[in-house]
């Protein structure tokens, strides 16, 4: 979920994606957003062979379906270039200022281990690790889900992006 732009870092995720494929095949990816960089990095699925199993959903104006889009994944990936992060999914509000610095709301929600797992921006190879760990471990990411929303009620209000 972001907009397509280079410091989003969905290039890293999309070579991620491809390491996951190879050991998840039926593993699928959607990008909800859209941007300026979304044709490269169509392009670049197409280059690593995992377009069928990466769908672009475009740019969404309703937060309610954004929310509803997440509630169905099995995990939430934020590849930001300045921190990133794996979680298993959990209906998350707006957590965040808008406009904010991304690295510090990531750090605000994310205890590594414990509400998601923390990764080095733009290495690939962790990335693709610890989506499959939350893959093969749906215990783990059960309890991360549970463990995040948890921290998210406690630090944010759930009427806006303002935190408590």
């Amino acid at each position: 979920m972001a907009r397509l732009v280079s410091f989003k870092g969905v290039d890293t995720l999309l070579r991620a994606a491809g390491r996951v494929v190879a050991e998840c095949p039926d593993a699928r990816f959607v990008v909800l957003g859209g941007g300026p960089l979304e044709g490269d990095l169509r392009a670049l699925a197409e280059r690593l062979g995992i377009a069928p199993s990466v769908r672009f959903s475009g740019f969404r104006a309703d937060d309610r379906d954004v929310v509803r889009l997440l509630g169905l994944a099995d995990v939430f990936c934020l590849p930001t270039r300045r921190r990133a992060w794996v979680s298993r999914s959990w209906r998350p509000w707006r957590w965040g200022t808008r406009g904010g610095p991304a690295d510090r709301t990531v750090t605000t929600v994310v205890a590594d281990g414990e509400t998601g797992l923390l990764v080095k921006p733009e290495d690939d190879a962790a990335y693709a690790a610890a989506i499959v760990r939350v893959l093969r471990e749906p215990e783990l990411g059960r309890r991360m889900g549970e463990a995040g929303r948890r921290r998210a009620a406690a630090l944010f209000d759930p009427s806006g992006c303002s935190r408590r």
